[in-house]
């Protein structure tokens, strides 16, 4: 089932799923919010799911975009999944908010997000 987007005052685009703990997902590029309707669908079962919307934006403005979106939500600190492209954004966040992520995982990332030398320790509350 999609789901449509949703706005938050700040004017961040996500949709949102179930109830528990905060997991946020992250697209790729070429894909939307929409294009998790399967892991929504099975995580939002047990978990908060909040989809951030990352079309249209650049790299350097992602942490900050992804923290006024929690910020809006209420939501202190949260699981990060992210595919493909959407692991630059995830990284980014990770490293400039790393109190605010509980777990990290990326799903085929590009191989270049990788080579990031803060990376190596850091280490999520």
């Amino acid at each position: 089932m999609l789901r449509s987007l949703k706005r938050t005052a700040g004017g961040a685009s996500y949709i949102e799923a179930g109830v528990g703990e905060a997991v946020l997902l992250l697209h790729g590029s070429g894909e939307t919010a929409q294009s998790w309707p399967t892991e929504i669908a099975g995580l939002a079962a047990g978990h908060r799911i909040i989809v951030a919307d990352l079309a249209g934006l650049s790299p350097p403005d992602l942490p900050d975009h992804l923290r006024r979106l929690l910020d809006d939500l209420a939501i202190a600190a949260v699981s990060v999944v992210a595919r493909g492209e959407g692991a630059v954004a995830a990284i980014a966040f990770t490293l400039a908010h790393p109190i605010r992520v509980r777990r990290l995982a990326l799903l085929a990332p590009p191989p270049e997000s990788l080579a990031v030398p803060d990376l190596e320790g850091l280490r999520c509350p």
